[in-house]
């Protein structure tokens, strides 16, 4: 089973898609700064790993930050994780 990764534009993009208050570029920034200001911003700390330099995030560690903003009543959609 090969995890699915994501640059943090792409991860940004993702974001957007699902949880559409916020752009593509906010949620960009949110991420680059999520890391150390995670407490100044909603308290949801997002699991990033660095390859080669560079930030990357799972589809997991995005798809439980969706669901942290979702309402109770509200369910993920079926596909967003397998």
């Amino acid at each position: 089973m090969q995890i699915e990764l994501f640059t943090t534009w792409e991860a940004a993009k993702f974001l957007a898609y699902w949880l559409p208050f916020r752009s593509q570029k906010a949620w960009y920034r949110y991420l680059m700064i999520n890391p150390s200001q995670y407490l100044n911003q909603d308290g949801y700390k997002i699991t990033v790993h660095t390859l080669n330099s560079e930030r990357r995030y799972t589809k997991a560690a995005l798809a439980a930050l969706i669901n942290a903003h979702l309402n109770g009543n509200e369910q993920l959609p079926k596909g967003l994780i397998k």
